[in-house]
């Protein structure tokens, strides 16, 4: 439960380091803020693997 409980408050951090859930969002459409969401986590999943490869 505390591996879990660790990665999902690292993924959550991660994804604060590009402010999408930092600062407030100022767009009208909804859309748009979801799919800032989407790219945010996929750059931080991107950034995950890449290091893996890499100490692998």
């Amino acid at each position: 439960m505390r591996k879990k409980r660790v990665f999902v408050e690292n993924a959550i951090v991660g994804i604060k380091r590009y402010h999408i859930l930092i600062n407030k969002y100022r767009g009208k459409s909804k859309e748009k803020f979801d799919e800032s969401i989407e790219l945010c986590a996929g750059l931080w999943n991107f950034k995950i693997d890449f290091n893996k490869k890499i100490t692998c």
